[in-house]
């Protein structure tokens, strides 16, 4: 049977993987090759081995479908032991995986299961990539499926040839007519999975139902979509940069991200698209994007997602993470030297401090968030000031406030980074070193502030 190259099916993925710029096959780097057993999986794994890849197979049982699920398993194991590739098999408990994130779909779930576990595996091994059996059928099923659901370019696209997540997709441009005859071929045999025959699922409906008829119409169906999903992947490459470009327009070049919405609604006809596509990475939602339009001359106005904090301030959209300093902030956030104070010579600069060193064990030093009822003893005043009255005072934006670092010094605040510094550790004429910390994560607003 042909094992090489010059195999019309082997040479059109061939040159499918060099005109997409696909990892070329490595000496030392594995490609991982999700092999389910079924045809597209197979004849994948074969065409990357003929292609010279080093491969490791992954296969995946989630025990749906009771000794079907086995079934796909051994012959798993049988076709790679058959192209001499080592298998790796992972066992996943899809009911629990369910319970534990309120996921409803079983589809959702065993492909968040699945592509978590090749990413690990691709990590372990220094894996050039996650290889699938996507095909062409797969790619005109993905279009029809986005548009009858109601998507944007990203979804009218289809799959591409490699995307962020290291996931690769050498068959694309082959049909599951050409890969089974492939198969036939090289006499390599493969499963069929029940579950794909049936109608349970909106994908095989489009598959088994939609696309037979739309081919019994329009014969020449599949290539006309395959030359529509092309054209529009070049178009959003051109939509991509025209984004970015527009981006800068309207973006300080200083955290955090802030957006000038009055000059984005006066000049651009879609700033409530604009908006959505720069942030919808982050967890907004177009719904989101189009109220954050709506309320732009309003200040205060919130919008979130799980990790990121959205707030128009007098005109300006500014994007915020939702996450408190991690363990290794301190060193994040501040440069800290000690100095002899003969070397004393301060500026006013409002991101540079300075306190006895006598007075302070760097060890002791750490950051947080400002909390309700935070006091401080500011330099240069008597007593105590409340830190929200500070930060009030500096005109810092209301969903940032409780976004500055505190400089702690174990349980007392030694400074409201880049605002106000603490005088109970202040240099004086007793000091002999002195510890000088510059914050290092500057902002607009702290730019137009002075101690």
């Amino acid at each position: 049977m042909p094992t090489d190259t010059t195999d019309t099916f082997v040479a059109s993925i061939k040159g499918f993987i060099s005109k997409t710029g696909l990892p070329l096959p490595h000496t030392d780097k594995p490609m991982i090759v999700a092999l389910s057993g079924g045809a597209d999986s197979v004849a994948l794994l074969s065409v990357m081995t003929t292609l010279g890849y080093k491969c490791i197979a992954a296969h995946c049982n989630y025990h749906l479908r009771g000794e079907e699920s086995d079934r796909d398993e051994l012959h798993a194991r049988s076709i790679a032991k058959q192209l001499n590739v080592p298998i790796l098999v992972e066992h996943f408990d899809v009911g629990e995986y369910r319970s534990a994130t309120n996921e409803s779909s079983i589809e959702v779930a065993c492909r968040d299961l699945r592509y978590r576990w090749f990413e690990e595996l691709r990590q372990r091994h220094n894996g050039l990539g996650i290889a699938v059996g996507h095909n062409s059928d797969d790619n005109c099923e993905t279009a029809i499926f986005n548009l009858l659901r109601g998507s944007g370019i990203s979804g009218l696209r289809g799959m591409l040839a490699k995307n962020e997540r290291h996931v690769i997709r050498p068959m694309l441009t082959v049909s599951r007519t050409d890969i089974e005859q492939y198969l036939n071929r090289m006499r390599l045999t493969y499963i069929t999975d029940s579950s794909n025959l049936t109608n349970d699922y909106s994908r095989n409906k489009i598959r088994n139902q939609i696309l037979p008829e739309i081919k019994r119409y329009f014969p020449d169906a599949r290539n006309g979509m395959l030359r529509t999903i092309s054209n529009i992947q070049d178009q959003e490459k051109l939509y991509r940069q025209l984004l970015e470009d527009k981006k800068k327009l309207y973006t300080t070049d200083v955290a955090p991200v802030t957006i000038d919405l009055k000059k984005l609604i006066e000049n651009e006809p879609s700033a409530a698209l604009m908006v959505y596509e720069w942030f919808k990475s982050y967890g907004l939602s177009r719904t989101q994007a189009e109220n954050i339009i709506a309320a732009a001359n309003s200040t205060g106005a919130t919008f979130s997602s799980a990790d990121h904090i959205w707030t128009i301030d007098r005109g300006s959209l500014i994007k915020i993470d939702n996450h408190g300093p991690s363990a290794a902030a301190l060193h994040d956030l501040y440069d800290i030297e000690e100095h002899d104070i003969s070397e004393f010579h301060p500026d006013r600069n409002p991101d540079i401090a300075y306190f006895d060193a006598s007075k302070i064990k760097i060890t002791d030093l750490s950051v947080r968030y400002p909390q309700t009822g935070d006091r401080i003893k500011p330099f240069g005043m008597k007593g105590t000031k409340l830190v929200s009255d500070i930060l009030a005072e500096a005109r810092v934006p209301a969903a940032l406030k409780n976004r500055i670092p505190l400089l702690m010094n174990d349980k007392e605040i030694l400074w409201i980074s880049g605002i106000r510094a603490s005088s109970m550790y202040k240099v004086t004429d007793k000091t002999t070193s002195f510890l000088k910390i510059r914050y290092k994560k500057q902002t607009k607003y702290q730019k137009q502030t002075e101690c």
